[in-house]
């Protein structure tokens, strides 16, 4: 193993991945492990964790799969792959990935995979991984594949962002990539720079890397770039500056080169930096900048903005909204603007004149809106509302509304909120139609106003700028402590749409959803209408979507660069194209009728809930608990608890009860769904049927 080790340490070396002896001699026992070899690397950005598993491909004569993880990677991504396809209808043609050609490839030969980046995967893709350590099998739809373990050599990459499960980790050996020694990179510099004047500086150079907490320390490749760098400038004559030059190939990023900058007077004690030559400032002229002092006209190009006379100005409108009707106020600079026209964007769109943002105006020095807004809506406008005062200092507030919050509601709020816990609550007027005050966290120097009408609910007014708008949605949710659980709280903050969906699959649990999270479905006119702030069932790209399937049963099928909608009979598909972290961020279902059994079939890898729930829903205003015992003593139905009843008999049909709002719900579970496609679409229409007739009914239950 010594001289295997020995000869695997020279030939990297010759190669150009320099390494040290004993690091060669753990890559030698690595790839001889039992069943399957290879490792773990771990180690900083920058130390050749993806290079090393390169070489050793040439150097062995082996294939090189290389896989390329990205945030929330799942298993599914490693077997699969999306591409663009102008003979699919879909657009999208689906192929084996990187892993699963390795894979077909171990059985003819022997083969080197690379995961890079694991660590960017999500924790499930582990599991994953130690199935296929074990039998070594893997399926994709159609056909599936049994690898030859003991022809491949698996390479795992990662930067510490997530701890791997112990029991994957158990199956290789780990081995640490940690940024090279001085006397290494002098070793690697000598091969292609030997002579060269500045090698001592660059390895003192290099040498701060390390001292400096750089996101990554410089690299062989950098550092022989910047040494290129001033020879082809020398050569020519030219002045440069040392400072640019090592901005251009080493730091990159103005943080990083702060940080270097930091550590350049230190005393360095290492014996190689020490026998470097002394930086000849001569050698690195200044350029002259209006910093120093030079001239900045001779030194920079104009700006072309300037050159082309683009006028990026515009006249604001003359404010045309009466006082009292207005319900945003924000001060109007360019990032205001620009979180203005983004909530335009992802509405109604922009007009023809830069001041109108449908919206809202910009007007006498502020941005203006007389536009509603509920409360539920308000997460659309965090980049306004939230705290950010690294960059700006922005005064303005927006009024949200919530209309369904009842007298009894409010005794509840200022119960809560005035015990002394985590916020302050003061009352300024208080009778039984009116309710005024303030809520505040006042180590944070806010104050939120508030008032409740009988007529128009709950209003509530929310300063820009400040933590106000973070606190009181935590407040108002079911996570807040001491929160009074009007909405469901989410990772992603609110999802009101998601919410009720989640509510009325576990049904078992939907007080723990929010009160007006159910309360927000009165007056529409949809069976079921619910939005995902994620890509469907999680997947991570639209590989994973059943679209042929929608597309045979929808009628029309509209695709922009933006969305993609499937409308069909009795249903509405969006998939905002969105992407966020390389998956799709949004996408959306609306039900207006009964719809093809086929519809939950396409969607069943989309919606993951318990028992496979799709509810649709009737929400009617009305006096919901008389209704209740209505229900029972007249109609048979079954009390499962003060606000929750059920049709004797079933346990998809039932209806929840609040004091001002019921709603009836009939779930379809698919996978009790009849495989007969008549039967199937049977079924849907008796739910409908059983909806229809108490949307009719309603108006007429409690008096």
């Amino acid at each position: 193993m010594k001289k295997t080790a020995n000869s695997l340490h020279l030939q990297l070396n010759k190669s150009g991945y320099i390494c040290e002896e004993r690091f060669a001699l753990g890559i030698s026992h690595a790839i001889t492990t039992k069943p399957v070899g290879g490792a773990f690397l771990f180690g900083p950005a920058g130390t050749g964790k993806s290079y090393l598993p390169m070489m050793l491909a040439e150097i062995l004569k082996r294939k090189l799969f290389f896989f390329q993880c990205s945030p929330g990677t799942r298993e599914d991504d490693l077997v699969l792959k999306m591409l663009p396809s102008e003979e699919t209808k879909s657009g999208i043609a689906i192929e084996e990935s990187v892993v699963y050609e390795s894979a077909v490839k171990s059985n003819e030969e022997k083969v080197i995979l690379v995961l890079d980046e694991w660590d960017k995967t999500r924790p499930t893709a582990d599991g994953f991984f130690l199935d296929f350590l074990q039998y070594g099998r893997l399926s994709i739809p159609g056909r599936s594949i049994r690898a030859n373990l003991s022809n491949m050599t698996i390479f795992f990459t990662s930067n510490n962002e997530r701890d791997i499960s112990e029991a994957l980790l158990r199956r290789f050996p780990k081995i640490d990539v940690n940024p090279l020694g001085v006397d290494i990179i002098s070793k690697a510099l000598s091969l292609t720079h030997k002579g060269h004047p500045h090698i001592g500086n660059v390895l003192s150079l290099y040498y701060r890397t390390l001292q400096s907490g750089m996101t990554k320390p410089a690299t062989i490749q950098e550092i022989r770039q910047l040494l290129d760098a001033v020879t082809s400038v020398n050569s020519i004559g030219a002045e440069c500056d040392w400072d640019e030059l090592v901005y251009m190939y080493i730091t990159k990023t103005p943080e990083n080169h702060e940080l270097l900058r930091s550590v350049q007077d230190k005393d360095i004690n290492d014996p190689v930096v020490n026998q470097r030559n002394a930086i000849d400032v001569s050698a690195f002229g200044v350029i002259p900048t209006a910093k120093n002092g030079g001239d900045n006209k001779a030194s920079r190009m104009p700006h072309l903005i300037d050159v082309k006379c683009i006028d990026a100005s515009f006249e604001i409108s003359k404010l045309d909204i009466a006082p009292k009707d207005v319900t945003c106020m924000l001060e109007y600079d360019d990032e205001n603007y620009t979180d203005a026209v983004a909530l335009a964007l992802n509405g109604e769109g922009l007009t023809d004149n830069p001041a109108d943002l449908h919206w809202a105006t910009v007007s006498s020095g502020a941005i203006v809106s007389g536009k509603l807004r509920l409360l539920k809506d308000i997460a659309k406008y965090y980049k306004i509302l939230q705290m950010n005062t690294a960059k700006r200092n922005i005064s303005g507030e927006i009024m949200f509304v919530e209309p369904y919050v009842t007298y009894n509601n409010m005794c509840e709020f200022v119960s809560i909120n005035s015990n002394g816990g985590r916020a302050d609550i003061i009352i300024k007027k208080a009778t039984d139609k009116e309710i005024i005050g303030k809520w505040s966290r006042g180590w944070n120097k806010y104050e939120v106003d508030f008032r409740w009408t009988v007529e128009a609910g709950f209003e509530v007014i929310i300063p820009a700028n400040t933590s106000a708008y973070d606190d009181f949605l935590y407040m108002c949710n079911n996570t807040g402590n001491g929160g009074i659980n009007w909405y469901y709280g989410t990772v992603d903050g609110y999802a009101p749409e998601q919410s009720v969906m989640c509510m009325l699959s576990d049904i078992k649990k939907f007080y723990a959803y929010g009160e007006f999270t159910a309360k927000n479905t009165v007056g529409a006119k949809d069976y079921a209408y619910y939005t995902f702030n994620h890509s469907p069932a999680g997947q991570d790209r639209a590989l994973n979507f059943n679209m042929p399937m929608l597309d045979a049963i929808s009628s029309k099928v509209t695709r922009t660069s933006r969305l993609t909608t499937y409308k069909g009979s009795g249903f509405e598909v969006k998939l905002h194209n969105r992407i966020k972290n390389s998956v799709p961020a949004k996408w959306s279902i609306r039900i207006t009728d009964a719809f093809d059994s086929d519809l939950l079939l396409a969607l069943e890898d989309w919606i993951t809930y318990e028992a496979n729930r799709f509810p649709l829903y009737v929400s009617i205003k009305a006096p919901g608990y008389a209704i209740g015992d209505e229900l029972c003593s007249k109609y048979g139905w079954h009390r499962i608890s003060d606000r929750l009843l059920s049709v004797k008999g079933s346990t998809y049909q039932y209806c929840i009860l609040y004091e001002d709002v019921i709603i009836f719900v009939c779930c379809i579970n698919n996978r009790r769904m009849s495989s007969d496609h008549e039967k199937a679409n049977d079924m849907i229409k008796k739910a409908f049927k059983f909806l229809k007739g108490w949307r009719k009914a309603g108006s007429t239950l409690g008096q």
